[in-house]
Formats: C-alpha cells, structure tokens, sequence
C-alpha cells in the first residue's frame, strides 16, 4: 500500500464535493509542518508580526505564524510535522484491510521530509511507522529522501527509514524552457546535459543539488521470515558511479569492499538510535532480532 507525504497540492486524490466530480491521484498524506526556535527567537518573530500590515497570526504564547509560517519554541531548531488526522485514519484502515486480504502488506511512503539534506527522518515517522505495523503492515519503506537512514526492527517487523536511491537517471531529455530560465541557460545554445547537470549539481530552488558522493550511495535489502516474523534482514551495499562521466552515472552495482564497509558502518550510526544492531560480514550487512517473549 503506497503513499505521499511530499507531493504537490494538485497531485492527491480528491473525493466529489456535490456536482463537482472526483479527482484521481495519489493517496495523500498531508502534514502541517511548524518550524521550532528558541524562545528568544519566538520573541523576535513575535515583534516581526505585530509589525507587519495586516491582523496578527498567533498561535499561543508558544506559537506565532508570520507571512504564513507557522513558529512554535523549542529545545533545538528545526522542523515538526503534524500528520492530518483523517489522513492517517484512511491509510491504517486499507493497511488493515491489505492484511486481511494478503500473506504480506508492505507499506510505502513518499517523503523528503525534512530535506533531501537530512539523514534523520521527521519527527512524526517514527510513530507513524508504528502505527502501520500495529495496524498489520509487515514492513515499511520511505522513499524519497535520496539518502540512507536508519533502520528499525519493530515487533519482528524491519522499518527502513530511507534506503537511498536504487537508479539515478541524471540525463534527462527533454528539459523545458523554464529549467533553462532557472539556470541562466539557453536553449538554443546550450543543450539538455548542460542543463541537468548543473541541476544535479547546485539543486533546484530548495533542493541542495545532488553532488554529494552520498546520494550515489544505497543498499539493497533482503528480509527473511520465519513463522511469521523476522528472522534475518541482509543489506547488500551498491554504489552508482559518482566519479564517472555524467552520462554514465546513476547505474546500480555492488560497492567494492573499502566503499561497502563505510556505506554499512554509516548505515549502522544512523540505526543506532533505533536500538538496532548491524552486524558487517565479507561486506554484507545484517540484522538478526532477538527472539521476543510474547505475554
């Protein structure tokens, strides 16, 4: 069961609203992101607010909104996502409904959040996944990040936070006239590559660009399952030819050994927090849960 918590406004699906018909789509997961300051910061987005034209956007004492960003305090800065309600509710009912109907449910989410920088997940995922895995899914993967991050072994279930990218296609063709604006190029002097590549290298409006060796970096993974659980979960590490030419980067293949073991020992510092143990073999990744005693 497949869905997208980074997607533009017109991409999900929408139910008819009286003589207005439905509209096809992706199955959404909208999320409210609120940006997290520290408190004196909050007091000067506070003054920025009340100085602006217009009524004052306020929250609570701990919140503020300005020109449409909404701020609330908190320990460290960064990002904080709330998952909509009626969102979640329909996605764990057709997780539930996959089980009923199926020997394995795997769910599947589309999200870059909180950046394509980031090899932490949002500060939502982590009980979400949970969720889905109460509500009957057999694993969950988020795709989307371009990067690795951290794996997580829940009730005998393997949650993968972000397993990096499997093919990079960085020649794409044909590229449109507003990417050549964006770019400062021309198109009738300078061609399709030219423009790709300085996308894949300085980014595209927020996206920092991928000319981090990291994004050409992944795993491919394995489960295996044994009565129903999870008995051991392989991570084969690839790597898709960043120091080669444009044209012939992006193809997957196994990592040779110096750059397999630094993909694994970074996979496993980002599993840590998870309480996840990865053990490395002749390169090779693996994860064997603990038996658990059930109550």
């Amino acid at each position: 069961l497949s869905f997208a918590s980074s997607f533009t406004p017109m991409s999900r699906a929408a139910d008819s609203a009286g003589e207005a018909p439905g509209r096809p789509g992706l199955n959404g997961l909208r999320l409210t992101r609120t940006v997290v300051v520290p408190p004196e910061m909050l007091e000067s987005l506070k003054r920025i607010s009340n100085a602006l034209p217009g009524p004052t956007q306020r929250g609570n004492l701990n919140e503020v909104v300005v020109a449409g960003v909404r701020y609330k305090v908190g320990e460290t800065p960064g990002y904080s996502y709330e998952p909509n309600p009626r969102d979640v509710a329909g996605i764990l009912r057709n997780i539930r409904q996959g089980k009923q109907l199926a020997d394995f449910c795997i769910a599947t989410n589309h999200g870059h959040e909180p950046g394509n920088w980031s090899q932490e997940s949002p500060d939502y995922e982590q009980s979400f996944a949970h969720q889905l895995i109460d509500a009957g899914a057999d694993a969950y993967l988020c795709h989307g990040p371009h990067q690795l991050r951290g794996v997580e072994i829940y009730k005998d279930r393997p949650i993968f936070y972000g397993v990096g990218n499997f093919i990079m296609d960085d020649l794409r063709t044909p590229v449109g006239a507003d990417m050549f604006a964006s770019y400062g190029r021309d198109p009738r002097i300078d061609t399709d590559a030219e423009v790709t590549a300085e996308e894949m290298g300085r980014g595209y409006e927020t996206d920092p660009g991928f000319s981090d060796p990291v994004f050409y970096q992944s795993i491919v993974t394995a489960s295996r399952f044994e009565q129903n659980r999870l008995a051991e979960l392989r991570l084969y590490p690839i790597e898709l030819g960043h120091s080669e030419r444009f044209a012939n980067r992006g193809i997957p293949r196994l990592a040779p050994p110096p750059l397999a073991k630094v993909i694994l020992e970074r996979l496993r510092e980002l599993s840590k927090p998870f309480g996840t143990q990865i053990i490395i073999e002749d390169d090779i990744g693996l994860i064997r849960p603990r038996p658990q005693t059930r109550g």
